[in-house]
């Protein structure tokens, strides 16, 4: 099986550079007047920032704790708090967090997997088996059918 970068399915590295930091993690001023809006606290900001920061770049949601650190160090100290402040795994836990969910499908489009998604990669699948037999084959085609 070949490592994630040669997968279609998209990762966070925790190896990321100052650069993409700044780049790809600093939020923007419409994400700030968002997060300011929806979020009631400075450390539920930070964990809203990281959470549609990273659903963002993977285009999925994935728990805080999967975010390399390095992403939400950035984000704690882009607001002004000390990352150790921060609880990323109550977020997790939370309503908040299911609430944000929802607010960051609708900003960014997002659907839930559903049976029509389901049938979709179930039909990606079926004609992947036709000629392929390696797994990743088979998550490339789920992930982009």
């Amino acid at each position: 099986m070949s490592l994630p970068p040669e997968s279609a399915y998209p990762y966070l590295s925790p190896a990321i550079s100052q650069d993409e930091l700044e780049a790809c993690f600093t939020p923007t001023v419409e994400e700030q007047l968002l997060a300011e809006r929806y979020c009631r606290g400075v450390c539920s900001r930070v964990c809203f920032l990281t959470l549609l920061k990273a659903t963002r770049r993977l285009r999925r949601f994935i728990p805080l704790e999967k975010v390399p650190r390095r992403i939400g160090t950035h984000l704690a100290q882009w607001a002004g708090v000390d990352p150790k402040e921060v609880d990323w795994e109550a977020y997790d836990r939370g309503g908040s967090r299911r609430r944000h969910v929802a607010l960051i499908r609708d900003v960014l489009g997002l659907k839930p997997f559903d049976a029509e998604g389901r049938s979709v990669v179930e039909a990606a699948f079926r004609e992947v088996a036709r000629t392929r037999e390696e797994m990743e084959d088979f998550i490339d085609a789920g992930v982009d059918p």
